[in-house]
């Protein structure tokens, strides 16, 4: 096997559409810190943008893989995985990194070192954006994207968007099987990591936006929603079965018949009964895509039991501590909903196949 094959080093991948000439200056001076093997993908650019890769694979170690089409960052940066695993079967992992200028050199360099002592966890090159050149739209955008972060996995991210990550061979099937193929991706790629127990690491670097970040191609608020969309179709969802809950739990605790605390307990199951069919209904066929299989409906039952039971017991226990019904049972219901979320999208209506190891169409 030749000497190219035998590398045991990290492999950078470099996600490249409509690039300037910030791309070539980056390589050449990651080539000039440390001599690792480069790959970059060209996400369909066109001719106009030719020359630029040309002038990149003039760089030793360095090769490029074109996208005849634009088939999004999240379909480049899986293929860019796959083919550096096939064409350095024993490098140590993958380092990650963005086109436009945002990276420094010294830090992906810095990243791909770390991956050769850290073999378990995933590292994230984290920004500061407190910094004054930071541009309120990024500022918005990442902490809206943290916090929602935060509400499905309960871990605190504070760059989820950052697309400087160091990613171990150990962790590369995750990496690859995780949905997405543009901005969404990546945030998905986190959520699995986060669920599958798999820690993650923030390592600090450089914050550098050139000229309020005009040179990238992310769309604050269509890749925002991309991103988020399951969460917002859940919400949905979840808001018109919760306008019927609401509706159905108020008009039979008005009366004196389920006021006590059995009461209660009647008046959620009779009121959540009502609004899961309608749940489970724009959830299998809306949201999650479900198979729509006896299977799933089994386990939204159960689901659907433990948190109606959840919800009853704990509003009727916090019944005599707050003076109003309705409200309590919005809090403790707002709280459910997350827990449901993620329930739901990863054991009700997961999705069996996932892509397969591949190459893409070059």
């Amino acid at each position: 096997m030749s000497e190219e094959l035998n590398k045991s080093e990290p492999i950078i991948i470099i996600p490249a559409y409509c690039p300037d000439a910030r791309l070539l200056k980056l390589i050449i001076e990651i080539h000039k810190l440390k001599n690792l093997p480069i790959v970059v993908i060209d996400d369909g650019s066109g001719k106009k943008y030719k020359k630029i890769f040309l002038a990149v694979e003039e760089v030793p170690n360095c090769i490029v893989y074109y996208h005849e089409k634009n088939q999004g960052k999240g379909s480049a940066l899986k293929n860019g995985v796959r083919l550096a695993s096939q064409r350095y079967p024993k490098n140590l992992g993958y380092v990650t990194a963005d086109a436009d200028g945002q990276h420094s050199a010294k830090d992906i360099i810095r990243i791909a070192n770390s991956i050769t002592e850290n073999k378990e966890e995933i590292l994230i090159g984290t920004r500061d954006f407190s910094s004054d050149n930071v541009p309120f739209r990024s500022k918005l955008g990442n902490a809206i994207s943290s916090l929602m972060f935060y509400f499905v996995t309960g871990i605190r991210c504070k760059d989820t968007q950052t697309g400087l990550r160091g990613i171990t061979r150990k962790n590369e099937e995750e990496f690859l099987c995780s949905e997405g193929t543009r901005y969404e991706f990546e945030m998905n790629f986190l959520i699995n990591v986060a669920k599958k127990h798999i820690g993650i690491t923030e390592v600090p670097i450089e914050t550098i936006y050139l000229e309020e970040n005009k040179s990238s191609h992310y769309n604050a608020i269509k890749d925002s929603f991309r991103i988020f969309t399951g969460i917002f179709k859940f919400a949905g969802s979840s808001i018109v079965s919760a306008i019927i809950d609401l509706t159905v739990f108020s008009i039979l605790t008005s009366g004196m018949l389920y006021t006590s605390s059995l009461g209660i307990i009647e008046a959620t199951i009779m009121a959540r009964i009502c609004s899961g069919i309608i749940n489970f209904l724009l959830n299998q066929r809306w949201v999650f895509n479900g198979n729509k299989d006896t299977r799933e409906a089994i386990k939204y039952g159960m689901l659907f039991i433990i948190q109606m039971g959840a919800s009853g017991f704990i509003v009727s226990r916090l019944s005599s501590e707050f003076v109003n019904l309705t409200v309590t049972k919005i809090i403790v219901d707002s709280i459910l909903f997350f827990i449901s979320y993620f329930i739901q999208k990863h054991f009700i209506f997961k999705k069996r196949s996932k892509e397969r190891k591949k190459v893409g169409v070059f």
